[in-house]
């Protein structure tokens, strides 16, 4: 089907070498994936923090981690749980919120009873206010074990919210380890936990990270997408 296509948009550069495996030899667009960012820019972290704060009932000081996404085999959400134990049998007495829903979150709510740590876990469901979520954390996780250009990381940049994730598809063409969050090579929960646990012990970097974030949304913006698919499709049906 591919080869009788007139263009073909890749996401990433894997996913361009895919293409190109598949024996395609017509024009290939590199286009990131994208989201609206009009909901994000008006964000207030501090407000944001203390309103989901209110909503869960823990304290100012509760070191506050998200988990977004379909609560589904991919994702890998059991490994969120993981994390939060380790990082409270450290010490780092967090609370854990998680946003979304799926076949795996009966088994989930389960497994924080089994661990011990469902006091620290809110599930929130679907949340249609996304940006007050990832606003409202000081990191959200990102444990899944295959992504292509994953939607939240972009959230991620645009609230400002540092991720912490595994490298995994399309990651790091949007998040820069170090920079705007830490990406990991290894993808074991206690991995995860220590380098949330460093990120969490350190204010002036994960502000920085939430600022360096926000600096780097524009070629994620669905404006700019929008521009880059007007200009394709012309030279597209330029060239019939």
């Amino acid at each position: 089907v591919v080869r009788r296509c007139d263009g073909v948009v890749a996401l990433t550069p894997e996913h361009r070498d895919e293409v190109r495996r598949l024996r395609y030899r017509g024009p290939v667009w590199l286009i990131p994936h994208f989201r609206s960012s009009g909901r994000f820019r008006s964000l207030d972290r501090d407000r944001a923090g203390a309103r989901l704060r209110g909503e869960v009932g823990v304290a100012e000081d509760t070191p506050l981690i998200g988990f977004v996404g379909h609560l589904a085999g991919q994702k890998r959400p059991e490994r969120a749980l993981e994390v939060l134990d380790r990082l409270r049998s450290q010490g780092c007495l967090a609370h854990l919120v998680v946003a979304g829903t799926g076949p795996l979150r009966t088994d989930l709510e389960a497994q924080a009873r089994r661990l011990g740590v469902d006091p620290a876990v809110t599930f929130l469901g679907q949340r249609d206010d996304i940006e007050r979520v990832l606003g409202g954390v000081d990191l959200v996780l990102l444990t899944s074990e295959a992504e292509g250009m994953p939607g939240v990381a972009i959230e991620a940049l645009m609230a400002g919210c540092p991720m912490v994730a595994v490298r995994v598809g399309g990651v790091t063409d949007v998040i820069e380890h170090g920079v705007t969050g830490l990406v990991l090579d290894d993808d074991r929960p206690t991995a995860m936990a220590e380098a949330v646990a460093r990120l969490l012990a350190d204010d002036e970097s994960r502000a920085a990270m939430g600022r360096e974030s926000r600096a780097r949304t524009d070629r994620f913006s669905a404006s700019a997408a929008a521009a880059v698919y007007d200009e394709r499709f012309r030279e597209a049906l330029a060239g019939r």
